[in-house]
């Protein structure tokens, strides 16, 4: 649960507070949504991942079972 937990944190402080997403649309705001989790799976260092980016973490236990 804490993991989701600051998830839902990260999600709240950097995508849902944020003034400058002006969707008219739910197909707008997918869109919005789709490059926040984006930059949160393959931008964003993660302290619980020794600050590996999502992507790179699972690329490396692949790797590590390959």
């Amino acid at each position: 649960n804490g993991g989701v937990e600051r998830g839902n944190r990260i999600f709240r402080e950097e995508f849902y507070a944020r003034r400058d997403i002006l969707a008219d649309s739910i197909a707008e705001l997918r869109v919005d949504l789709k490059q926040a989790l984006h930059k949160y799976n393959s931008y964003r260092p993660h302290f619980s991942l020794n600050g590996l980016i999502p992507l790179a973490y699972i690329n490396s236990i692949l790797k590590v079972h390959a």
